[in-house]
């Protein structure tokens, strides 16, 4: 699994784009406000899904059920909850046990 590895979300058309030639560069054909790049966190969760940036998980067992979004901080990848509580609100992906994909935080539902 390759961690330079990206996938697209297109804003416009709400769905990732398929088979989109990335060559690490921003250009001016690159609008940042149309295709936001999600990168591959080098992590699969407990189906074999790979994981990226924006990815929706839910956490089974260490963190009481908790979902959030995966982004990268502090130098790592990291699960940004959705709810946080008073004491924590993130958690390193790696420290992370029992998780599942389940969407993207970039999709919007009417």
């Amino acid at each position: 699994m390759n961690k330079n590895h990206y996938k697209f979300f297109c804003t416009a058309a709400n769905s990732f784009i398929e088979q989109y030639k990335y060559n690490g560069y921003v250009d001016e054909l690159f609008d940042d406000n149309l295709l936001v790049p999600c990168q591959c966190t080098g992590v699969t969760d407990s189906k074999g899904t790979v994981v990226y940036e924006n990815d929706l998980v839910n956490i089974k067992g260490n963190f009481e059920d908790k979902r959030g979004k995966v982004a990268f901080k502090y130098g790592s990848f990291v699960v940004e909850f959705l709810e946080p509580s008073s004491t924590i609100n993130f958690a390193f992906l790696h420290q992370i046990g029992v998780f599942e994909v389940v969407g993207c935080a970039l999709e919007k539902h009417e």
